[in-house]
């Protein structure tokens, strides 16, 4: 495994830039130094299967520490019989029978969004992340809190904001081998805005899980007694947060008010922000593409028709091409570019050698672009998931949800929402990306954002 120098967040060039020349430098496995602390970077998909797949590699890496002040100990962040315990209890929320329920909600929060996007019709140039992220954030609350938030009527915009700003700070954070240090850390500006932040994140989080409770007692709302160990029949129509205030009512281990926030957090934040940049994503990239864009209207006029309806589960599966221009977007613009492993064993990829103890950070970005899983991997191209090139594809090369027992539990929820909020939009403008790909600088923070938004022009579609 090749090795190189210390770094630190004073080289010029941007991060992703810097990593993506380490990896044309050293292959596809390397060492980097932060301060003192040793770091193993792979961009490999034989090595990230065995991480993935490994017992021995379960545990979250270091740098998921420093979303701790903010997520706790959740479903991201945690791990041994905890996190076990807890994914369990989770996974019964995004069955498919839930999933199923959400659709009305999320075609309606959708037209919402079609409506403000009108605002912007005659305009030259606007970002459209702004109005992406509202809608992901009152599409989360209200389908896995049970409360409408109204993000996009023009209720405060304070907890979007604070989300990128925590991530960009957390993200300093880890680059900075002295901000690392607790005892320093926390004498910082990056500290002291952190805290404002994070006041903000949690206030909202917990003013969420008050007004669901008020709700439940309007409601006379009567906890199963057999809710710690519900099936999915049970759950059928339960909410997220539901789940979680029935469990601090019952079951062996009641939660309690901070187990239900740090689980409330993880999800606001995962739900809304990761599914914001994947969309901003696909439709700057559509934009860029007049035929695919055509071809997208034309599939989505005919799952549609002429009635305008809400579109269902069964329409969704109709809409088999958006569902590739979906997948192709996010292998380019994966919105979690790094997945971060500790090492607990000695462990051997292969030919390397990791110790016990070691941080690995998962490449995630560099291996969606690999020209070895992919022909012209840096063009974006939707047949890269028909089903012809799946088949002989290797199942690691394409992880934009993580993989193995700790993948994404939401992931289901996450390409049905996503493909909703596209279908909708592709009906009704006409879409036109306006900063060329070749200039588009990314922000590597925890999720991979655009660093100056996606300016687009829209217009309304001849019916």
């Amino acid at each position: 495994m090749a090795r190189n120098y210390h770094i630190d967040k004073s080289a010029d060039m941007k991060r992703l830039e810097l990593l993506k020349c380490f990896f044309k430098l050293y292959g596809t496995e390397f060492e980097l130094f932060v301060g003192p602390i040793s770091h193993f970077h792979i961009a490999s998909a034989d090595l990230v299967q065995t991480i993935l797949s490994s017992n021995v590699a379960i545990t979250k890496g270091q740098f998921y520490d420093y979303l701790k002040p903010w997520l706790g100990n959740g479903l991201l962040t945690s791990d041994g019989d905890k996190w076990v315990d807890r994914r369990k209890q989770l996974t019964p929320a995004f069955h498919f029978s839930i999933l199923n329920n959400m659709t009305d909600t999320i075609s309606r929060n959708s037209e919402i969004l079609i409506e403000k996007l009108a605002s912007e019709v005659d305009s030259d140039q606007f970002d459209i992340m702004p109005y992406l992220s509202s809608c992901t954030l009152d599409i989360i609350c209200e389908t896995a809190m049970g409360i409408r938030l109204n993000t996009q009527s023009g209720m405060s915009k304070e907890y979007i904001h604070s989300v990128h700003k925590i991530t960009q700070l957390i993200t300093d954070r880890v680059v900075n081998p002295f901000l690392q240090l607790k005892k320093i850390h926390m004498f910082t500006q990056n500290f002291r805005e952190q805290q404002n932040h994070l006041k903000i994140l949690h206030d909202t989080s917990l003013n969420v899980i008050k007004e669901r409770i008020r709700e439940r007692q309007k409601q006379n709302y009567i906890v199963p007694p057999s809710s710690a160990h519900s099936d999915s029949a049970q759950v059928e129509k339960k909410a997220f947060l539901d789940i979680l205030l029935d469990l601090s009512e019952t079951g062996d281990k009641p939660l309690s008010v901070a187990d239900i926030r740090e689980e409330v957090d993880t999800f606001m934040f995962e739900a809304h922000d990761t599914t914001s940049s994947a969309l901003a994503w696909t439709i700057f990239l559509v934009g860029h593409h007049p035929k695919i864009q055509k071809r997208i209207r034309e599939e989505v006029d005919s799952v549609f028709g002429s009635s305008g309806h809400f579109l269902n589960k069964n329409d969704l599966i109709e809409l088999k091409y958006l569902e590739c221009v979906f997948k192709e977007a996010i292998r380019l613009y994966p919105p979690v570019p790094v997945l971060f492993r500790t090492i607990k064993n000695d462990l051997e990829l292969g030919d390397y050698f990791i110790p016990a103890g070691a941080d690995v950070g998962l490449h995630v970005h560099e291996l969606h672009r690999s020209p070895k899983h992919y022909h012209n991997p840096d063009k974006f191209d939707p047949s890269n998931f028909f089903p012809e090139k799946l088949a002989n594809r290797h199942p690691y090369a394409y992880i934009p949800f993580s993989a193995g027992p700790r993948n994404c539990i939401g992931q289901k929820f996450a390409l049905l929402e996503e493909k909703l909020i596209l279908a909708y939009i592709f009906r009704h403008y006409e879409l036109e990306s306006l900063q060329p790909v070749a200039d588009m600088t990314v922000a590597l923070d925890t999720i991979l954002r655009p660093e100056h938004g996606i300016q687009i022009k829209i217009k309304k579609r001849l019916k």
